[in-house]
């Protein structure tokens, strides 16, 4: 699941839901399988990639350097 930020304009979370609708599943977008509202917080809802965060990535470069 995917919060969008709170400071998102309408227009740019439309444009997100439009393209992950269009391409989700294809040309590395994640599948999009539903999106929510719930006051001034919008939720995608797609399939789990796994992956490094970025502040991990990050904190082992440190460490190894």
């Amino acid at each position: 699941m995917k919060e969008l930020a709170r400071n998102s304009a309408p227009k740019y979370i439309a444009t997100e839901l439009r393209i992950m609708q269009r391409c989700g599943g294809a040309h590395n977008i994640m599948r999009m399988h539903a999106a929510y509202r719930e006051k001034d917080r919008v939720f995608i809802i797609m399939d789990y990639f796994e992956h490094t965060p970025t502040k991990v990535k990050t904190a082992l470069r440190l460490l190894v350097s």
